[in-house]
């Protein structure tokens, strides 16, 4: 449905003309004092101050860039720009000039022209533009080199009838004087910066309610998680809210005869969208202020089962991803998994894909469960089942499972680690052999080769000789680092690399094993089973053996079964089998690790 456009710069003057005389009689004054201080001004600097209305903003800054600084004001009502001017004389300060002209349109005013500023603030305007990317695209322009861009939008929460009602003219084809729907969480204003080119981004959020006798910026301040809440409507609040709104002339373009009671029975439906189970609406991050975790969850979980009845596939997602990182970062584990499970039945039943967007999202809130949360392995089962079904992996998307296996890498779930790591990128040998170093040096030098085939057998028996080879490269180059008393020497020829450890034979035979898949010989695979016999007799390791001598060298197996898929399968989930996690508990590794933990055991099918 294409939109009907508005003439900004008009609605602008219609909007704060009125305005003028009673617009300092209100929570802007502090507010825009709040924004100078948050620009870190300092003497000398110039500012460009845009919708620079009464002045609250121009002349706080003028003071802050004395001596030797400007500001520079910019806006469209004159009425507005009258009340700035008569303060002049009661402002001592430096250098301030004024314009009216629009600040969609600065190309447009020649006296800015080869002007470049060290700060530029927008207060409490951004909401009014229609297109807020492409503005403060253009104001980056006028940027000095290591310039600052100070603007506010307005938290989704706040001001609910106005977002309500953006809403249903934009349902109609319309559009209203004030475009807040962009804004539909903290992450959009951090998004809308960065595609403008500006970096090094900070959001904070701010109440805009005047606390009684206090100034204090820091006082103001809230956090995401636990923003104030203003006030509780109900569902039967709807007729009441939108005549309240409708008869004001910026709500004239759903107010005619023709268009009004459709306009009233679309409010309605995107108002009752919003109400808890109680019929109450508020923004649920509130619900979670005062440790009131469960309500939070179940009031999710509410208005997710409303969306996803009436197949708003995105307002599900972007529900449940909010509040499921809220409640992961409040700690509550069990009910912010919960919703992360939820988040991946609504993927499921959207058939969304395997993409960058997606994907991001659901490692996001896997970076946010609190560290060994048990809940969390459900999620990356979803995970995995998800990505293989929708993206173009089989066994899941690499990528994936390269984050997830080094998450678990960090926590020392060192068996969920190595089943993730082997189906993981071209990065995950690294990790792999890492952490089966650490591993190992917890135990006795000569017990190397136990930890190293960890990483060899798996990476082999998936048939990614590349990542097999530098694992075990990685393994013995920190093996010689760490013990320069082994004794190693190094063979070398065009295509292999290997290092030979006299006291090390099960080491040695496994770096001879590369050699001989690399070359396909399955003589040379023979005689290094038979020269190395003790020693992989002790070792235990015939059955992976048995596996990769019919994979790469045509050795078959008596089996009444398919070895390589009861391998695999039990390996990436779990069974009787050298590569599925063991039923002890398990070692933990690196920071997570007790210190009174004792030697792990050998690699799995090595004991």
């Amino acid at each position: 449905m294409t939109l009907v456009q508005r003439n900004q710069p008009q609605d602008a003057q219609a909007l704060y003309d009125p305005r003028a005389a009673s617009y300092d009689d209100s929570w802007h004054p502090r507010f825009a004092r709040h924004m100078v201080e948050l620009a870190n001004l300092k003497a000398g600097e110039h500012v460009l101050d845009l919708a620079c209305g009464t002045g609250l903003v121009t002349y706080p800054a003028s003071a802050a860039v004395e001596p030797g600084g400007s500001v520079t004001g910019v806006d469209i009502s004159s009425g507005m720009l009258a009340s700035a001017e008569a303060k002049r004389a009661a402002n001592v300060s430096g250098a301030v000039t004024f314009y009216q002209h629009s600040i969609t349109d600065l190309d447009g005013l020649p006296e800015l022209n080869g002007l470049k500023f060290d700060a530029i603030i927008c207060a409490s305007a951004l909401v009014l533009l229609q297109d807020p990317t492409d503005a403060i695209r253009q104001w980056a322009e006028f940027l000095k080199p290591g310039g600052r861009v100070i603007v506010d939008a307005t938290h989704p929460a706040y001001q609910i009838p106005l977002i309500t009602l953006e809403k249903t003219a934009r349902a109609l084809g319309r559009l209203l004087p004030f475009y807040r729907v962009p804004f539909q969480k903290p992450e959009d204003l951090r998004a809308i910066m960065e595609q403008t080119g500006l970096h090094d981004i900070e959001v904070i959020l701010l109440s805009q309610m005047d606390i009684e006798g206090v100034d204090a910026l820091d006082a103001y301040r809230s956090e995401f998680e636990r923003p104030r809440i203003e006030q509780t409507y109900s569902v039967a609040d709807a007729d009441r809210l939108f005549d309240k709104h409708i008869d004001h002339w910026a709500a004239s373009a759903l107010a005619g005869p023709d268009i009004r009671n459709e306009a009233r029975r679309l409010f309605r439906e995107e108002w009752t969208k919003l109400a808890n189970a109680d019929g109450l609406i508020e923004e649920v991050d509130g619900v979670i202020e005062e440790g009131d975790y469960y309500e939070a969850h179940q009031q999710i979980r509410t208005l997710v089962n409303r969306y996803v009845k009436s197949s708003d596939y995105t307002s599900a997602v972007d529900l449940l991803a909010s509040g499921a990182s809220l409640l992961l970062k409040a700690g509550q584990g069990g009910s912010g998994a919960d919703l992360c499970n939820y988040l991946i039945e609504v993927y499921q039943k959207a058939e969304l894909p395997s993409d960058v967007a997606n994907k991001a999202r659901l490692l996001s809130l896997l970076r946010a469960f609190p560290p060994n949360e048990p809940a969390k392995k459900k999620f990356v089962g979803g995970i995995t089942e998800w990505s293989s079904k929708y993206g173009e992996f089989p066994a899941g998307d690499p990528e994936l499972h390269h984050v997830i296996g080094t998450l678990f890498a960090e926590e020392g779930e060192v068996y969920d680690a190595e089943r993730h790591l082997t189906l993981g990128t071209s990065d995950s040998a690294q990790v792999m052999s890492d952490m089966e170093y650490e591993w190992y040096s917890s135990d006795e030098p000569s017990t190397a080769a136990q930890y190293a085939a960890r990483a060899v057998f798996p990476y082999l028996l998936i048939g990614n000789t590349r990542a097999a080879n530098k694992a075990l490269l990685l393994f013995t180059s920190k093996l010689s680092s760490s013990h320069p008393g082994l004794g190693v020497q190094s063979i070398s020829s065009p295509s292999s690399d290997i290092r030979i450890y006299p006291s090390l034979p099960l080491l040695n035979f496994l770096g001879l094993l590369l050699l001989a898949v690399q070359r396909g010989s399955s003589d040379l695979f023979k005689q290094l089973k038979s020269h190395y016999q003790s020693h992989l007799k002790e070792a235990g390791w015939e059955e992976p053996l048995a596996q990769l001598g019919e994979m790469y060298f045509g050795i078959k197996i008596p089996s009444q079964s398919n070895p390589m898929f009861d391998m695999m399968s039990s390996m990436l989930m779990g069974g009787n089998n050298p590569f599925a996690a063991k039923k002890k508990e398990s070692k933990a590794v690196g920071a997570a690790a007790p210190k009174d933990a004792g030697p792990p055991p050998p690699a799995p099918a090595l004991d």
